[in-house]
C-alpha cells in the first residue's frame, strides 16, 4: 500500500461547486481526522479547488477523481493532486496514469484494473452519500 494511504480508513469524495468552499471544507475534514480527500473533476472549479487545498491546507493530501482523459491527468497534477482515481480504463488513461508516477486507481467494468495499469488499487463501489443504506465499501485485505 502506498504511504499516503497507510493510516487512512476513509477517503471523503467531494464535488466542489464553488472554489471558495474548498479551503473551509478541507480544513473541516482535517479537523475531523480525515487527512486524505478526493476532489472529483466534475465541475469547472475542481482543478482550482485542488490547487487551493494543496497550497493552503498542506496537512491534507488532496487527490483528483473522475479522471476520464489523459488531459485530466495533466490538469490534476498541475493543480497539485497527489493521487488519481478513474472510473474507467482506456489504454490512453492507463499510460497517462503510469507516467504520472502518483498513486492511481483505475476501474474496469466494475473491477479494479490489472496491476500493470494502476500503481494502487482499491474497491470503491459505494454510491453517493444520498443513499446511505447502500454505501458499504469493501476494502481489500492489507498486503
Amino acid at each position: 500500500m502506498h504511504p499516503i494511504f497507510r493510516d487512512t480508513k476513509v477517503i471523503p469524495v467531494v464535488t466542489i461547486e464553488r472554489e471558495a468552499d474548498a479551503i473551509p471544507l478541507a480544513r473541516a475534514l482535517a479537523r475531523g481526522g480525515l487527512g486524505v480527500i478526493e476532489v472529483t473533476l466534475r465541475t469547472p472549479v475542481a482543478a482550482a479547488a485542488i490547487a487551493a487545498i494543496a497550497r493552503d491546507v498542506p496537512e491534507v493530501v488532496v487527490g483528483a477523481g473522475t479522471i476520464l482523459r489523459d488531459a485530466d491527468v495533466t490538469r490534476a497534477l498541475a493543480a497539485g493532486a497527489r493521487f488519481l482515481v478513474s472510473p474507467g480504463l482506456t489504454p490512453e488513461l492507463a499510460g497517462a496514469g503510469l507516467a504520472a508516477e502518483v498513486p492511481s486507481s483505475i476501474r474496469r467494468q466494475g473491477r479494479a484494473a490489472p496491476p500493470r495499469c494502476a500503481t494502487t488499487r482499491w474497491f470503491s463501489p459505494a454510491p453517493p452519500s444520498a443513499r446511505p443504506a447502500a454505501s458499504t465499501a469493501r476494502m481489500p485485505p492489507s498486503t
